[in-house]
């Protein structure tokens, strides 16, 4: 949860994370959270993939597995990425479609059908399932 940033001549300098708020990336945001009060987000950055009456943060973290084989250490990084949605001021972690087509209410059926329509499977892409998913329901709900 360090936020690193390289100077033109590629030295990397470590900013004090507290004292940012946000940041841009190209095209991508990030937005630092403290702990909300039902205690569903932790303190961090979060990229913000989606904005409306459903909102999308994504909290990525990449951690290494380090293993010994015989007589070498192998390492490996392992992305993992884990959703939440803000809806009426709070916060609730995605972990499978169910738990993100349960915030929909009344348009869950509408939503289905589209993510239908476009061959999207939850399993085969999670992020771009709750991306398309929730575009579409900010869309209709506008």
């Amino acid at each position: 949860q360090e936020l690193v940033v390289v100077t033109p001549r590629s030295i990397p300098v470590r900013v004090v994370s507290e004292r940012v708020q946000r940041f841009d990336f190209g095209p991508q945001s990030f937005i630092r959270h403290n702990p909300d009060n039902d205690q569903v987000l932790k303190t961090g950055f979060y990229q913000q993939l989606e904005k409306g009456n459903v909102s999308i943060l994504v909290h990525r973290r990449k951690i290494i597995q380090e293993k010994i084989v015989q007589t070498t250490l192998e390492r490996k990084f392992i992305s993992l990425d884990s959703y939440y949605a803000l809806k009426d001021g709070r916060y609730y972690p995605i972990n499978h479609h169910k738990s993100l087509l349960g915030l929909m209410g009344d348009s869950r059926q509408a939503v289905t059908r589209q993510l239908k329509q476009q061959k999207l499977k939850y399993k085969h892409g999670p992020e771009n399932y709750i991306l398309k998913a929730t575009q579409f329901y900010n869309q209709s709900h506008k």
